[in-house]
């Protein structure tokens, strides 16, 4: 086993191999960094003792990010949490991508399409804002409800549907019927992820109002399908959308009431203009393009590492040679 780049995506368990082979076989580690570990620590039940657990877990996290030749993530987030690990390294953003072909219409999926706004008694013509992930406090999905709530459309006109389960999801159920809108927002709970492209083809829009992302996969998943994506803005994630091109970005509840509006007055002709213009992003931004990207990242980390070595031959020659020269 001769690697030429140990490449860490998990922190965890394999993750630490990694660090140990590529220090065996000295070659260089590419660390990709998918979340900001410390501002979850309260999923670890230490909520009465966030300064100890942060420390913890920066010590842990620190030996991946100072190992690290190259450090990646896919998200502008990344560089202010290494840089409250005090860690003086620069990351490279290479943006999340899908394989978009998996996600194209079939005889199936549009058949689903008719199926399930049969079961919900939903209109063709009526707009369905889908989101899909976990149900948990990070997602914000509160402030999704509250903002459709907020906008009070008529169910003839757009309905909000949240796919997955977590803990917040009874909670989220009992808010919603507490408000009586059962009949326009729809709570699934969690799919199969092997079903989720027929469901993504059976909506129209996909909305988040999450800023814990560093870039949705299930957002990039929405987009290959056709869904458009409406937001709320997360400034260090903002180049992600292309206003027009993939979606649109909302900040407050106003915001969010005129983005959707914008859309739902829209054109038959105008929506699937932004249905084309989005499968035309996601075909120009698929996983082959992150691949390309990955090996000139790959290439440049062992130049890198190569220049190292050499420094540190160099180093031990010098450090030989005068010892050589004060004992002769």
């Amino acid at each position: 086993f001769k690697p030429d780049v140990i490449h860490i995506q998990n922190e965890f368990g394999i993750g630490e191999i990694g660090l140990e082979v590529a220090k065996k076989e000295h070659v260089p580690v590419i660390y990709t960094l998918h979340t900001e570990y410390d501002k979850f620590l309260f999923y670890i039940g230490l909520k009465h003792f966030t300064e100890f657990s942060r420390n913890i877990s920066a010590k842990y996290f620190t030996r991946f990010s100072k190992n690290a030749t190259i450090i990646t993530s896919m998200s502008a987030k990344a560089q202010a949490y290494i840089d409250r690990q005090k860690v003086d390294k620069k990351v490279v953003v290479l943006s999340n991508a899908v394989e978009y072909k998996k996600f194209l219409p079939t005889p199936e999926r549009i058949a689903f399409r008719k199926e399930f706004r049969k079961k919900y008694g939903i209109a063709d013509s009526t707009k369905l804002f889908v989101f899909v992930g976990r149900i948990g406090a990070e997602k914000n999905i509160s402030e999704l409800i509250d903002n459709f709530m907020y906008c009070d459309f008529p169910r003839e006109l757009a309905r909000l549907v949240v796919i997955g389960g977590g803990p917040d999801l009874e909670d989220l159920r009992k808010k919603v019927a507490s408000k009586g809108f059962e009949d326009r927002i729809y709570l699934l709970g969690p799919i199969e992820h092997t079903q989720i492209p027929k469901y993504l083809h059976a909506m129209d829009y996909y909305t988040t109002a999450s800023l814990s992302e560093m870039h949705s996969l299930s957002m990039l998943e929405a987009m290959a399908s056709g869904l458009f994506a409406l937001v709320k803005h997360d400034i260090p994630n903002e180049n992600q959308i292309i206003s027009g091109k993939n979606g649109y970005q909302w900040d407050s509840k106003e915001d969010f009431k005129q983005v959707f509006s914008r859309v739902l007055n829209m054109s038959k002709e105008e929506q699937e203009q932004l249905k084309t213009n989005v499968l035309e992003y996601s075909k120009n931004n698929d996983f082959k393009k992150q691949a390309q990207e990955l090996i000139k990242i790959y290439k440049l980390a062992i130049e890198m590492n190569n220049n190292e070595l050499a420094k540190k031959r160099a180093a031990r020659e010098a450090r030989r040679a005068r010892f050589l020269l004060k004992n002769k």
